[in-house]
């Protein structure tokens, strides 16, 4: 089964039922639901959910998705050596070196995010949504 690093704007489109995105990823949080893929996200990624459905929702809302999360999603780890390398990375941005460092330590080989310029330096498979879902489709049809 493929572990797949679940970027924080795919939850957060789930979470916020984002119009143009909400229904991808949902599609995508039921891979992992159904057992299909082994869904991952980094605690930071889960303490930045909270607050940003704290201020723009309310803090149940907050509390139960995170609660959520946490029977769907393993967490991929987030010590110093993972934010070493991420201060040491070629990439622009902070939080997607740590997102890519996480799942690299954790054994992942694919990152779904609707942001894969970020990502133009990653050494792993990175996927918009809508190409995940095509991918596992693709491939539960030819076995």
């Amino acid at each position: 089964m493929k572990k797949v690093y679940f970027d924080t704007n795919i939850l957060l489109d789930f979470a916020l039922k984002r119009k143009k995105f909400n229904v991808i990823a949902a599609k995508l949080i039921d891979l992992a639901v159904n057992e299909q893929i082994i869904g991952f996200v980094n605690g930071a990624s889960i303490v930045s959910i909270h607050y940003i459905l704290s201020k723009n929702r309310n803090k149940i809302l907050a509390f139960e998705f995170v609660h959520d999360i946490m029977d769907i999603f393993e967490i991929a780890g987030l010590d110093k050596n993972v934010i070493l390398k991420a201060l040491n990375s070629n990439f622009k941005d902070f939080e997607d070196a740590v997102h890519e460092f996480s799942a690299i330590d954790a054994g992942i080989e694919i990152i779904v995010t609707r942001n894969i310029k970020d990502f133009k330096n990653s050494r792993l498979q990175i996927f918009k949504p809508e190409q995940l879902i095509k991918y596992f489709e693709k491939n539960r049809n030819t076995k």
